[in-house]
This record gives C-alpha cells, structure tokens and sequence, in this order.
C-alpha cells in the first residue's frame, strides 16, 4: 500500500502559506511600531523650559513689530492670535505663562488696525495677561531706526532671557508652540553659550540674548552698516560676523523647518521687496538649515 506524503498535502501547503503571512503581518507591525516610537515628536514640559534662566523676569518677550499696510489688513489680529491661542486663560503664578509676554509696537502715529487691536483686547480678560501695547509718535518710515529703537526699548525696560523679533505678518504656524519651546530648550541643553535661536526668515523668529539684542540694536544704527539690510545685520551678529558678537561664532540654533508663515505677501512695507504668494510657508525647510556654521535643531 503507498504512503500518503502528508509533507506536500493540499491542506499542509495553505498552513504553511498562512504562517508566512502571519510572520510577515507582525514584522510589519513591529516596523510600524518602531518608526512610530522614534519618529514621535518629543516635547520639553513647560515645566522643564520654565527652569531656565530662573532669574529673569521674562523668559520670552515677543517684540511685534507693526507698521501701515495698504488697504489695512488684520495681519496684525491674527498674528497676535497665533500666540494668544497657546496660553492659558490665567498663567499660573509659577508657570512659563507668566514669564511669556508679547509687546506689540509701533512707530506710527497714524496706524488703524494698531489702533484696531489695542481696542479689541483691552476687553479680552486673557489677552491683558500676555499683551502690552507701545507706540512711538512719528510717520517717517525708517525700518533701520524702528527695529533699533524697539529691541533697545524691550532690552532695557524688560529682564527678558530671550527677546523675539516677530512681523506683524508672520504668525505662528499651527500646532508649532510645542516644537518652538522645544528647540529653546534644546539650544540651552546643546549650545548653552547662544547668542540666539531662528525658527522664522527674514526678522522674524530671530530669539536674541538680551545682552547680543542690545548689541545687535546698536549696529543697526553704524554708519559701515547702512547698506545692509537690517535683518541682515541681526543675522550676522548672532552668527558672530559683526563687531562685537565674536563670541557667537557657531552657535545660533535654527529650527529644521519654518515655525512661522508669510500672509503679508502682496503688501509689504519696504517697496523694494516682492514676494509670492507660496514663499516662506509652514514646514519649509528652513533657509540655513545645512550651513555649518549654524546648529539645526
């Protein structure tokens, strides 16, 4: 009588085929599980980054720089609400709310949607805990001047770790408060003798060391720097290429992409710049990331 070779039946083939894919389902899963376990974004508690520079009064000071625009448009409302839409209702007494503040300012007289905004949050219960208001009188448009002016103001009537260069049309990306915490956090684990940190392009997102703000404001203001461009000049101090800021050679931090988007695009306020629409949005790679004399975060 002949044997059944059971090692090749029809039945033994569809276990064997149905193993396979069982092993290959869960080496599947275990990669999916492991790319998400190390790919996961890892933010510093609010707590931790509360912890640093303890004795500042300010952590971070938001200087919002904000001039006319033609036509009036509410870049500056919702750039300001990109921020305010972060923090809590009421800082706690010992949070990194309250050391978070945003100075709006301006050196125009005559400026409607400042006038605008100052207006609406002076009844907003949450925005009073965030927000101050300054403007200095004047109509004569000097960027160069404005810019020295404010980080010079911040700088000396504020103890502020970091001062934060922001344009009135640049706000905050969504769903990046986290992530830009974390880089500043980073910056002080990685490179604690920074000058500054860049999450933006251009002004903004420049976080500058009160005592390189101070620095940086004065440069602005020197005869050899008049055909640069001022954010230019901010750069440069807090990449060490300007007198007076060699310390700060390789050690500016840079986030890996853009934390902050441009919406004044058509409306800008120097005449010599033109920009499109698509430029400097939310998770462009950011400009200086891959220069070596910078650390990208």
């Amino acid at each position: 009588m002949a044997k059944i070779n059971r090692t090749n039946s029809p039945l033994q083939k569809i276990n064997t085929g149905f193993k396979k894919y069982y092993i290959i389902l869960i080496a599947c899963f275990l990669l999916l599980f492991c790319n998400y376990f190390y790919t996961r974004p890892n933010f510093v508690g609010e707590a931790t980054l509360n912890k640093i520079f303890p004795d500042d009064r300010f952590l971070l000071s938001f200087l919002l720089m904000t001039a006319p625009r033609r036509g009036d448009p509410d870049f500056l409302l919702r750039t300001i609400d990109s921020y305010l839409n972060n923090f809590p209702d009421k800082p706690g007494v010992r949070s990194l709310y309250k050391r978070t503040q945003l100075i709006v300012y301006t050196h125009f007289s005559n400026h409607p949607i400042f006038d605008k905004a100052r207006s609406i949050y002076a009844n907003d219960l949450k925005a009073q805990n965030y927000l101050r208001f300054h403007r200095e009188k004047g109509s004569e448009i000097n960027q160069r001047l404005h810019v020295s002016k404010a980080i010079k103001f911040v700088a000396e009537n504020f103890k502020s770790a970091y001062i934060a260069l922001v344009e009135d049309d640049f706000p905050l990306c969504d769903g990046k408060w986290k992530e830009m915490l974390t880089v500043i956090y980073n910056a002080n684990l990685r490179v604690p003798r920074h000058c500054g940190i860049f999450v933006g392009t251009g002004g903004s997102g420049l976080f500058m060391r009160n005592n390189k703000a101070l620095v940086a404001s004065d440069l602005l203001l020197k005869e050899e720097s008049r055909e640069i461009p001022p954010d230019i000049i901010l750069q440069n101090c807090l990449m060490g290429r300007a007198k007076g800021c060699e310390e700060c050679t390789q050690t500016l931090v840079t986030s890996k992409v853009l934390l902050m988007y441009h919406i004044g695009y058509n409306t800008s306020t120097s005449p010599d710049r033109i920009y499109l629409k698509k430029d400097f949005q939310c998770g462009w790679r950011h400009p200086f990331n891959g220069d070596p004399s910078v650390v990208t975060l």
